[in-house]
């Protein structure tokens, strides 16, 4: 944030609640970052890739 940035919010009176920025960063940001992959993984069932590969034999 630049100088200018920070005097514009300082004139305008328009503050930044550290609760409101962390319920978004969780609702907009980690949530769906968690639920892709998530759903990405519902949606391919099948076995892990290290499941499908033989194990190696014991000589």
């Amino acid at each position: 944030m630049g100088r200018d940035q920070a005097a514009e919010i300082n004139a305008t009176g328009v503050t930044v609640d550290v609760g409101e920025v962390t319920v978004r960063y969780l609702l907009y940001g980690l949530l769906p970052s968690w639920f892709l992959p998530g759903l990405a993984d519902w949606a391919m069932p099948g076995a892990p890739v290290s499941r499908r590969r033989p194990a190696p034999r014991n000589p």
